[in-house]
């Protein structure tokens, strides 16, 4: 916060700072405005393309000596979409990574309402998904894949119905010695981890416990003809 001198009135202040933010949040709506694009510009396609991002985060690195180990684990994330489409594909990060990210399986489902049991910590389960939603992810045909450090990759299109505004869930197995070092630590969302490989289980209740940030997964995209995303920039509050 600005440091203000002594004499300026508490009026004044209060004045100065709505000038400010007003000025912040004009030029952010400009930015946001100019930036309507369909999201696979990062795949190089087309302004024609009809991938649009249905969600979404910027990944950050974890801090030192504060990255979880998944090694051996499913990681069950929890997002949810904007725009729906009748194919979806999931894009996985290892930007912030310094070793090869082996992901040994991965599935997208949309999720369940409802409790499923409770977590070891006696706070609800809710790692469901909806039967005859479950999907397999491919990479390049492949059900496994490994990510290089520095880099993400996008999985094969899926076909499944996405509606609009609701909740999905990826599941994903790393079966060799992982550290989450990518994450975008402000989900607001509770995701879940547990031992083994249960990414086409219909719930982890009652095996499971509960991870805040998003590891890894980095963005959902839908088939989704003009229709367009818009991308924020800012800091932590703008998120």
């Amino acid at each position: 916060m600005k440091n203000f001198p002594p004499s300026l009135s508490l009026e004044g202040r209060v004045r100065s700072v709505s000038h400010k933010l007003a000025a912040g949040f004009a030029a952010l709506a400009l930015a946001s405005f100019m930036l309507v694009v369909p999201s696979c510009y990062a795949a190089g396609a087309t302004a024609h393309s009809p991938w649009v991002a249905t969600w979404g985060a910027a990944m950050v690195a974890v801090d030192p000596g504060e990255a979880p180990d998944f090694t051996g684990q499913t990681l069950r994330e929890i997002v949810h979409t904007s725009v729906g489409g009748q194919q979806a594909r999931v894009w996985l990060s290892n930007r912030f990574g310094t070793e090869p990210l082996h992901i040994g399986a991965a599935h997208i489902a949309l999720s369940a309402s409802g409790s499923f049991g409770t977590n070891p910590d006696g706070t609800p389960n809710q790692s469901g998904i909806q039967a005859g939603t479950d999907h397999a992810l491919t990479f390049n045909g492949i059900d496994t894949v490994v990510i290089a450090p520095g880099a993400e990759v996008v999985s094969d299109p899926v076909s499944m119905s996405v509606p609009a505004l609701t909740d999905i869930a990826v599941s994903i197995y790393f079966p060799d010695h992982t550290m989450a070092t990518t994450e975008h630590s402000d989900s607001n969302q509770i995701s879940y981890a547990a031992n083994g490989n249960l990414v086409s289980a219909a719930n982890l209740g009652g095996q499971s416990w509960e991870s805040r940030p998003w590891y890894v997964v980095s963005g959902v995209d839908v088939e989704a003809p003009g229709d367009s995303a818009v991308i924020a920039f800012g800091d932590s509050i703008t998120d």
